[in-house]
């Protein structure tokens, strides 16, 4: 019954189908064969193989930085031995005086010269002063006095053992984009072993311990990292490659040497393991993707992928001259078919006979030709109509800003303010400057704003204390391009639906700053705000209030017309605390 279905459905598919159909049956037959064949065998001896080259490669990597550490720790020995500095720490005199500073730049920085992997070198004595080098920059600690430095007490606890410490206990990195790790150790008296005379900090490249990394064969990232007792990453290869673990497995690799877990990278199946580092509560991990670089089955894998290779070639040979004799002209011509949905009306480009093929592709790129002609009649007279609204819209707009400006301008003339009167014609002229600007529909930032003071200008001395303006604007974006005429209608409908029905002084804003890559602006205002239902109302499409917010309304048309998107302006308003938009 199911099989009769199957078959039913099989002979109403089209003539590429059913080859297609055929040929995936047979290979997914074939591919399934093989693939038992191969995991069945060799699936468990890779997982071994990987798990002992990672715990091979972090025995490795932890022994390179138990050397590196041990190198680090006899070279501060080196330092806190030097006679010269115990005579320093031990006399009481300050180290940052010009004497002491002399000496012990001397000392480290010839110090420093026979180890390049020591960024830094810092002297502190027990009276709250220090001194050294630093390659990169002097420091200026955020300590005041080497007592309060977090890592302090456990470093003295240590009895002049040293101590490790990420970038010296700071909250940011000491060497420019890289992170140094500071060895920390107290400095004793030589010849009265129980005193304590002072504090040695010695910073150590980053690249001294991820030089101690193996490097990939595949000339990527090392994933190999240093990692604190909660699995921190201290110091990393370059790829944050941990974020993959759990926190069972990340428990596991932190319980003790030659621990190991398997986790995915980027979907690529990985094997961890890690080893604690001798004498610090560090771990060194590794992470080994199995990829044919690094799996050690890499010749049976690729013997695998050659027989399927074969079959698919045998297979695909066999489909290949039906599917190129009868289905293929077929194929293309149902592909360019399909476009015409995504309004995309390109004509078929194939090669055919005298054939009914020949013929159906002859028909179809006819009926393309009469399709275009009709669209691009479309698209013209709807190009004509946008251009008309949006000049129709800057016309309802200009009259409107005009007749209260010219009104404000008589009554100063009438009640003797001729100076007054003077500055709100020249903001005028100022204003409609910027508007005309040559007949252009897109101006920059810095012109619309400008129209924008000017235009509060002259409000300004109509209104007097009504309303204050203060603008917030970063001049990097003053450049930027945008519709002319689109400010001013807001800053406007914030003075007379915002803050003059409040019946109280407001402050009207004009913020612009950078925002994911683009200029957001936002005009605010303290004022009477809007109801959800009039917010809502406000921005429907073609909707306008009769007698309120008109320039809004229309300022949000004309967006929609140029920018093309359904809701160009966000508004945020609450009734008796104001509109943003």
């Amino acid at each position: 019954m199911i099989g009769g279905r199957i078959a039913e459905k099989y002979r109403n598919l089209g003539l590429f189908r059913k080859i297609l159909a055929l040929f995936c049956v047979v290979l997914f037959i074939a591919i399934s064969l093989v693939s038992l064949i191969f995991w069945a065998g060799y699936r468990a001896l890779i997982d071994a193989e990987m798990g002992d080259l990672a715990r091979r490669n972090v025995d490795l990597t932890a022994a390179n930085v138990e050397t590196a550490i041990e190198t680090a720790s006899n070279n501060s020995k080196l330092i806190l031995a030097n006679d010269t500095v115990q005579q320093l720490l031990k006399s009481g005199n300050d180290l940052e005086n010009l004497y002491a500073i002399r000496e012990l730049q001397g000392i480290t920085r010839s110090f420093m010269n026979l180890t390049p992997h020591v960024s830094a070198v810092y002297v502190f004595d027990t009276d709250g002063h220090y001194a050294g080098v630093d390659n990169y920059s002097y420091r200026v600690f955020s300590f005041p006095r080497v007592e309060k430095a977090g890592w302090y007490r456990d470093a003295l606890a240590l009895k002049g053992y040293f101590l490790l410490t990420l970038n010296g206990g700071e909250a940011k990195r000491l060497n420019g984009d890289q992170n140094v790790i500071s060895l920390v150790r107290s400095v004793y008296d030589l010849d009265k072993t129980s005193r304590l005379i002072g504090t040695l900090m010695l910073n150590l490249k980053e690249s001294v311990f991820t030089s101690c990394f193996p490097t990939r064969e595949d000339g990527q990232a090392s994933l190999f990292s240093i990692v604190d007792g909660n699995m921190s990453p201290i110091v990393s290869g370059g790829n944050e490659f941990l974020s993959g673990l759990g926190k069972g497995q990340r428990i596991a690799l932190a319980s003790g040497s030659g621990s190991s877990a398997q986790a995915k990278i980027a979907g690529t199946k990985a094997f961890f393991a890690s080893r604690k580092i001798a004498d610090v509560d560090w771990y060194a991990v590794c992470a080994i993707p199995e990829t044919p670089y690094a799996t050690p089955m890499a010749g049976v894998n690729r013997l695998y992928w050659l027989l399927l290779l074969l079959i698919i070639v045998l297979l695909s040979l066999a489909a290949t001259v039906v599917n190129r004799l009868f289905t293929m002209p077929i194929r293309e011509l149902t592909a360019t078919m399909k476009n015409v949905g995504n309004g995309e009306f390109k004509k078929a480009d194939i090669e055919t006979g005298n054939d009914e093929i020949g013929l159906l592709k002859d028909t179809y790129n006819a009926m393309i030709g009469q399709i275009e002609t009709l669209v691009a009649r479309v698209r013209e007279e709807e190009a004509r109509k946008r251009v008309a609204e949006l000049h129709a819209l800057q016309m309802q707009i200009k009259p409107h800003f005009l007749y209260n400006t010219i009104d404000t301008a008589r009554s100063l003339v009438i009640t003797g303010k001729s100076e007054e009167a003077n500055v709100l014609l020249r903001s005028l002229g100022q204003f409609f400057r910027n508007s005309i600007c040559d007949g252009k529909d897109v101006v920059t930032l810095g012109e619309e704003i400008a129209a924008v003071k000017n235009y509060l200008i002259i409000q300004k001395i109509r209104y007097g204390s009504m309303f204050e303006a203060r603008y917030d604007i970063d001049e990097r974006l003053l450049a930027t391009p945008c519709l002319k005429l689109v400010l001013q209608p807001l800053v406007e409908n914030a003075l007379y639906h915002g803050i003059r029905p409040s019946g109280r002084p407001g402050v009207i804003s004009l913020n612009l700053r950078a925002e994911d890559g683009r200029a957001r602006i936002e005009v605010s205002d303290d004022g009477v705000g809007m109801s959800e239902e009039t917010l809502k109302r406000t921005l429907v499409v073609g909707n306008e209030i009769p007698g309120e917010y008109i320039g809004l309304c229309g300022t949000i048309d004309r967006l929609r017309l140029f920018c093309g998107v359904e809701t160009p302006i966000e508004i945020f308003s609450e009734v008796g605390k104001g509109t943003t938009l």
